[in-house]
């Protein structure tokens, strides 16, 4: 593995064998989200065959995926650009390997107030599907795990089950 520096003083890893085709190239850091500015990817211009200048995404580069797919990173660290972490996906496959929001502890579960216990909930097809009430969030999160394995398979994010610490 080598790194490659961005701006904002960020790197991004990738492959040894990738390392002469990429270096040659100034990369950016270009933050993606509103709430966390230390979240991005690296990217660099270039001009298309009108001349037009463009973003070139350097996990992108490295899969060439098409305009019409995305590319997932497994580790869900966008920086980490190795061939091993990527993999070409749909937009829905992506979303399913994104973690907790709204400064939730774990994905699929959370704490009922009225009813002082947690409940777990797994999103298939644009509807919601109730798992289950439990003691623990830890409880919620690992039934979250259980069914996120077998409806969404290897782009499942996973709260406990599996995780590496």
């Amino acid at each position: 593995m080598k790194t490659i520096p961005l701006t904002r003083g960020k790197l991004t890893f990738i492959d040894d064998d990738s390392f002469v085709e990429l270096n040659q190239y100034k990369w950016h850091f270009v933050a993606t989200s509103r709430t966390d500015p230390d979240y991005g990817f690296a990217s660099r211009w270039t001009r298309d065959d009108s001349g037009k200048r463009v973003r070139l995404l350097m996990h992108r580069v490295l899969t060439g995926a098409k305009a019409d797919q995305e590319v997932d990173h497994e580790d869900r660290n966008p920086l980490n650009n190795q061939r091993s972490n990527l993999r070409k996906s749909t937009r829905t496959n992506n979303n399913r390997n994104s973690g907790p929001r709204n400064g939730s502890q774990y994905k699929g579960a959370k704490f009922h107030k009225g009813k002082k216990r947690w409940e777990a909930t797994i999103r298939v097809d644009e509807c919601n599907q109730y798992l289950g009430s439990f003691d623990s969030g830890e409880e919620a999160a690992i039934a979250y795990d259980v069914a996120a394995i077998q409806v969404f398979g290897e782009f499942a994010y996973l709260n406990i089950i599996g995780r590496q610490s």
